[in-house]
């Protein structure tokens, strides 16, 4: 069976087959998502994988993101509280990334001094490597955890590179495929 490459769920291998499966079906949880599936998908249910990237849409409204990580988004507060003990641990490391005022200085400084692509894929990078350092300090998760994954995954705006949550900026995913987002005022434009 194919695997995600390094794209992640970006591969079009991995979005063909992730489309095709029983949980996309728009009829509940119909099975298990296999595990070399089951990863990290912006715009869609963590637990459940049901949302922009599916076959049944879910309307952008729908979903909510975790309010303490503002990364992993849920289609219903049953299925955040069946996922928690399995988000926990990665969400807190999020939350401590994200709130990371010298973070949010690399990521500022990034953007002004590489560009907007350059300077975003810095910030995660640099973002990457403290999740590194960390799990090897604590003799922890293996690099390119599935925390590494939702921290270099995270939505952002394909013309700008805005953040989700960045200032005002709320981004909303393309209704046709699901992989892709734009900030307001890109969309706007």
């Amino acid at each position: 069976m194919p695997t995600a490459g390094d794209e992640g769920p970006w591969d079009p291998l991995w979005i063909n087959m992730f489309r095709r499966g029983p949980w996309c079906s728009g009829e509940g949880v119909a099975a298990p998502i296999p595990p070399e599936l089951n990863m990290y998908v912006p715009f869609s249910c963590h637990a459940c994988k049901r949302g922009a990237i599916c076959a049944t849409l879910l309307p952008p409204a729908k979903l909510k993101k975790c309010s303490s990580c503002k990364i992993v988004r849920y289609c219903s507060q049953e299925h955040q509280r069946q996922d928690w003990p399995n988000h926990k641990a990665d969400c807190k490391a999020l939350q401590e990334l994200r709130g990371n005022q010298a973070m949010r200085a690399v990521y500022r400084l990034s953007l002004g001094v590489f560009g907007s692509l350059e300077g975003l894929q810095r910030y995660l990078q640099h973002g990457v490597s403290i999740l590194d350092v960390r799990a090897a300090a604590a003799g922890g998760r293996q690099p390119m955890s599935e925390t590494a994954m939702m921290w270099t995954q995270q939505p952002h705006c394909a013309n700008c590179y805005s953040l989700d949550g960045d200032g005002d900026q709320k981004l909303m995913a393309c209704q046709v495929c699901g992989c892709v987002a734009w900030c307001q005022t890109s969309m706007a434009e």
